[in-house]
């Protein structure tokens, strides 16, 4: 990954993801394309239930981590490609915005996760272990 923000000849900042795009490249073809049928119906619906869980900002962390786990494939599998014909930096936003909800869970002011929330809260104080990993998610 490479970035030249200001065009001035001065050196680009990079970053060298060679390894980890081989090894996005051998999880691809080794578990990706022999179970396509199952893989491709479990990547829509991890689109799917990220649309849902971030448009409603119910468990808005577990969305959020969704997105960081699609749109960092997104951005290794596609880093290598001289020419994808997108423009690249959609995903680096995709991924930067999905890591930002993930740290400030914006379904706690504006969401479902808001009314749910204080009785997650009440389960971890009484020591339940589904209110402590409910809590963490909204």
């Amino acid at each position: 990954i490479v970035a030249n923000l200001d065009n001035t000849g001065d050196p680009e900042i990079s970053i060298n993801i060679a390894p980890i795009a081989r090894l996005n490249g051998i999880f691809l073809e080794n578990v990706i394309q022999p179970t396509i049928r199952f893989s491709g119906w479990l990547l829509w619906l991890a689109e799917a239930s990220i649309f849902v869980l971030l448009l409603l900002g119910l468990f808005s962390r577990l969305g959020a981590a969704i997105a960081v786990a699609v749109s960092a494939q997104l951005l290794v599998g596609l880093s290598g490609i001289p020419n994808p014909y997108e423009w690249e930096w959609a995903y680096n936003t995709i991924f930067v915005l999905a890591l930002v909800l993930f740290a400030f869970a914006p379904g706690r002011v504006f969401g479902i996760d808001a009314l749910l929330r204080p009785r997650f809260l009440a389960a971890k104080a009484r020591g339940s272990f589904f209110g402590k990993v409910l809590s963490w998610l909204t």
